[in-house]
């Protein structure tokens, strides 16, 4: 099956109100990044971005402890 994904969009508020803005979110937290595909069936499924703070810093760290 290839799904085709909606455009990417942020939560343009630190707070979670308001609108979205288009693409990822500047800052990169946590949840606050989507984008939907359908499946065959009909139904909608959200992705949302996670973890990318997370292991931006490992990365780091793993590189800083091989220096």
């Amino acid at each position: 099956m290839v799904a085709e994904l909606g455009p990417i969009r942020h939560k343009a508020s630190a707070d979670w109100q308001g609108d979205y803005a288009s693409g990822t979110d500047p800052g990169r937290r946590d949840y606050a990044s989507f984008t939907e595909f359908a499946d065959p069936d009909g139904n909608t499924w959200t992705i949302q971005e996670r973890g990318y703070a997370a292991q931006s810093q490992g990365a780091s760290a793993k590189a800083r402890s091989r220096s």
